[in-house]
């Protein structure tokens, strides 16, 4: 079933053009981190970026990995929101 979903999205991404959007990334109890990332007191590990991609894009995206818990999900949505929130300079105003 997945060769079938991946061979759709190719098909349907594949005459869009690039999209610019900041990307805000939210990991769950990642220990013990990396040379990268370091964990907060919770053991989680947010980071920005700017990417590119093939879809048409909301405003706003959320997408939540399968398995991840709520509590999980709704820690990790605040402590993005707060880092959107100190970082108000990289939006177009």
């Amino acid at each position: 079933m997945e060769k079938n979903i991946k061979l759709k999205l190719i098909k349907k991404y594949i005459r869009r053009e690039p999209t610019r959007f900041q990307q805000h990334d939210g990991f769950a109890n990642l220990e013990p981190g990396d040379f990268i990332m370091s964990p907060d007191e919770d053991g989680d590990c947010c980071l920005s970026s700017e990417t590119w991609e093939l879809m048409y894009g909301a405003d706003v995206r959320i997408l939540i990995k399968e398995g991840t818990t709520y509590l999980d999900a709704i820690r990790l949505l605040k402590k993005i929101v707060k880092y959107i929130e100190r970082d108000k300079e990289s939006f177009n105003q």
